[in-house]
């Protein structure tokens, strides 16, 4: 179908069509692919048929043309400016409660240092590099096992996100997190087991990065036998939660949950000892700059930098101001313009375009790069619907923003 007729103000009458709850018959939910207008999503065919309307006064159903990538609907509503991305649906809690949880291998010696420090949030890192971890979805439950001859389960967490990283970002992004007191530690910990796969260790080895949340460590008297059925098992195994002994190693697990004290000042949630899953685990610090540098692709979302040192996560709402650790209210900056981002030089509106405030030049006499930037969208976002920047973190920062 030609949309050659439509243009921008076109769509922007649609979409305040559909913002008035005017929607076009003859046309099924969008299940895959949102339009994302000052940051709220819309559905493209329903828009587009609304924008050719408004253009020429024909009436389309959705029958009529296509939708998605290469179809003349996204080609039109991109060409005119418009942002599209992937919805993302979650596992409801029904699916959840049926997925296996993952019991895996690990060095008493991580596990006492951790246990010494009563980590929250860890790296369960493999210094091998090649793959990330992906045997359980994410907010799975990720159980601890001594090796031999100890055998024992003694701890777990919530499994956030799996990645690889540069052995010296990993230290820059976890600290202590990854089971050593310094970064030199972790280094001669990594040479020591990639020696012993036969392997050499480079200045900057890439290696493998399993985030952790809400870690639970065992007192020894509370350790558990590792499973009837486990034999010979090097790096881990998954369990299902509701047969055999993944049902019986639950239950201990469970058990031993519901007897700790509730830390003061600690949000819990009313289920999380209830279920083997939870949808949504809550990211830490160190979860944060991972899930943002992943969203952006590992790229600076004005600039599209992509030399891993240099890019950032920046808060768009202060964590002490009440901004939490989700993606949405993350932004991938190279290291300057977080810093500027941070000092209120710079924000973004809910069309995602970089402001850049006239202080700026009237303070430093300078700033001619940054003024490049100001008022176009950044270029590059998260893919996915619900990992593009928060608009309430946007209009929150903007309220208290000075041009």
């Amino acid at each position: 179908m030609d949309f050659s007729q439509v243009q921008r103000e076109h769509v922007e009458k649609a979409l305040a069509d559909l913002a008035a709850g005017s929607s076009p018959i003859g046309f099924r939910d969008s299940t895959t692919y949102d339009v994302i207008h000052q940051g709220r999503p819309y559905p493209p065919k329903q828009l587009i048929a609304l924008a050719l309307k408004h253009a020429t006064g024909r009436v389309v159903t959705g029958d009529d043309f296509g939708g998605g990538e290469g179809t003349a609907c996204f080609r039109r509503l991109r060409g005119l400016g418009f942002l599209i991305t992937e919805k993302f649906e979650g596992l409801s809690s029904a699916k959840l409660s049926k997925l296996e949880y993952w019991v895996g291998v690990t060095d008493r010696s991580w596990f006492e240092f951790h246990t010494a420090n009563q980590s929250v949030e860890v790296n369960f890192w493999a210094p091998g590099g090649e793959r990330s971890f992906g045997a359980i979805p994410e907010g799975g439950l990720f159980l601890f096992k001594l090796k031999s001859p100890v055998n024992k389960v003694v701890g777990g967490g919530w499994f956030v996100r799996s990645t690889t990283l540069p052995l010296e970002l990993a230290w820059k992004v976890y600290g202590r997190g990854n089971g050593a007191e310094t970064q030199s530690v972790f280094r001669e910990n990594i040479t020591r087991m990639r020696s012993r796969m036969g392997k050499e260790t480079g200045p900057n080895e890439t290696i493998g990065c399993t985030l952790l949340t809400d870690c639970f460590w065992l007192p020894e008297g509370q350790w558990i036998d590792q499973p009837a059925d486990w034999s010979n098992i090097v790096q881990g195994k998954c369990y299902e939660p509701g047969e055999g002994e993944g049902a019986k190693l639950w239950a201990q697990i469970q058990e031993r949950l519901r007897a700790r004290p509730i830390t003061p000042g600690v949000e819990q949630e009313q289920d999380r000892y209830g279920k083997p899953y939870m949808a949504k685990p809550r990211l830490g610090q160190s979860g944060f700059r991972v899930a943002v540098l992943d969203a952006y692709g590992r790229r600076c979302a004005v600039t599209e930098e992509k030399t891993l040192p240099v890019l950032e996560a920046a808060h768009i709402r202060p964590y002490a101001d009440g901004g939490g650790h989700e993606v949405g209210n993350g932004l991938l900056l190279r290291s300057d313009f977080h810093t500027l981002f941070d000092a209120g030089y710079l924000t973004i509106d809910t069309d995602y375009r970089l402001l850049v405030s006239k202080r700026l030049k009237e303070e430093f006499s300078n700033g001619r790069h940054y003024y490049e930037h100001h008022g176009t969208r950044v270029p590059n976002l998260p893919t996915r619907t619900d990992l593009l920047p928060s608009r309430p973190a946007i209009e929150w920062r903007n309220a208290c923003w000075k041009d």
